[in-house]
């Protein structure tokens, strides 16, 4: 299933192979790469073997900021309840809450060059609301690296819960050793939250 979804700033969509030049720029920086725990992409031949599983996700969305045509980062929704062995490691992650029957995991990254705009906030209230509203998810869960403050801000921004924190085997841009932050959004959470404060995101 395709979907689109839009604000009067941003717009998310499906990436396509067109997108190769803005997803390199922003996915080969290392401040991308640290904060989330992988080896940044070194060429944009191995990004563009990426950005083709990307593309395969149907809801897998490009950030797209409207006044430039650029995309800007990402946000995926992901569905652990549609394959048996995902929804095993979504419950080991999310383990001791009750998250219903069909959770959804939301992930995003953005580029260093749009950070303090508000960008990444407004695409997580958009995809959130898409979740709740159109997937039918019983709950959204998201997460983040401890050391990774500037994605618990956003989080904290929307209102997500935290419900507990992990032990992971990644590691933090300097090296160093973090924990993984566990949060949850409940429906009736959000239709409370999304009419006092996202009015203007959501219809």
């Amino acid at each position: 299933m395709k979907a689109k979804l839009e604000s009067e700033r941003i717009k998310l969509r499906n990436y396509v192979l067109e997108d190769i030049d803005d997803y390199y720029d922003y996915i080969k920086s290392e401040d991308i790469s640290g904060r989330l725990g992988f080896p940044p992409y070194k060429s944009k031949e191995q990004a563009l073997e990426r950005l083709k599983i990307e593309i395969k996700k149907p809801y897998q969305f490009a950030i797209v900021l409207k006044s430039e045509n650029k995309v800007v980062g990402s946000i995926e929704i992901m569905l652990p309840s549609r394959d048996r062995n995902a929804r095993a490691k979504f419950d080991e992650r999310y383990a001791g809450i009750d998250a219903g029957e069909n959770p959804v995991e939301i992930g995003f990254l953005l580029s260093p060059k749009f950070w303090g705009l508000g960008i990444m906030p407004e695409a997580t209230v958009l995809a959130t609301d898409y979740a709740f509203n159109t997937l039918g998810a019983s709950a959204v869960c998201i997460g983040h690296l401890k050391a990774n403050t500037n994605s618990g801000r956003v989080q904290d921004k929307i209102g997500f819960k935290i419900v507990n924190e992990i032990k992971t085997d990644k590691t933090w841009i300097d090296g160093s050793a973090t924990t993984s932050v566990r949060r949850i959004m409940t429906k009736d959470m959000w239709n409370k939250i999304r009419k006092a404060k996202f009015k203007e995101f959501v219809k």
